[in-house]
């Protein structure tokens, strides 16, 4: 297109007024076009900027969600323990969930960020970006909520495995 440009520059002079008004309406027509076709560039890469940022975005939360999912069946179906060891042993795995939790806590934050930056953008898809934040910030505090559930029934295991212990040493001391 400069190429063009600087070729119709150059010509436009030598040639009488009809041909020389046809290399101007030529070069300008060109001019229009390129400019027309660098916006329509433009407006794709912004679009495809907005996609990639959603589709990184979905690819994060879904990621977030499972990970929430996979954690809260690991609390759930963990098998009861029948002595004071194995439950202690239970107590110890389960604050090593709740270390998970907190070092999965900056990455949890980071996905909820890139979702509030695409909603305060006016993003295509706002509704449904602040549709999965919601879903992931309600999984994250159910997960939470669960967490202190299953500590409180393992502290209570412990508790009476100890008193059991304790009965029993004490029976055997009076016996």
């Amino acid at each position: 297109v400069d190429t063009q440009h600087e070729v119709s520059v150059r010509l436009a002079p030598r040639y009488a007024s009809v041909q020389h008004s046809l290399i101007i309406q030529t070069r300008e027509q060109v001019w229009r076009e390129y400019r027309g076709l660098i916006k329509a560039l433009e407006i794709c890469r912004v679009n495809l900027s907005e996609a990639l940022d959603l589709y990184n975005f979905l690819r994060d939360v879904r990621a977030a969600l499972e990970w929430n999912h996979s954690l809260s069946d690991e609390m759930n179906y963990r098998e009861l323990a029948r002595t004071l060891v194995a439950a202690e042993i239970l107590l110890q795995d389960h604050r090593g969930c709740k270390a998970r939790m907190d070092a999965r806590e900056a990455d949890m934050n980071s996905v909820l960020d890139i979702g509030r930056r695409l909603i305060k953008h006016k993003h295509s898809s706002a509704d449904r970006i602040r549709a999965l934040c919601k879903q992931l910030t309600l999984s994250r505090s159910q997960l939470f909520e669960q967490w202190f559930e299953v500590m409180e029934k393992l502290d209570l295991m412990v508790e009476v495995y100890q008193w059991a212990r304790d009965a029993n040493l004490a029976e055997a001391w009076v016996v």
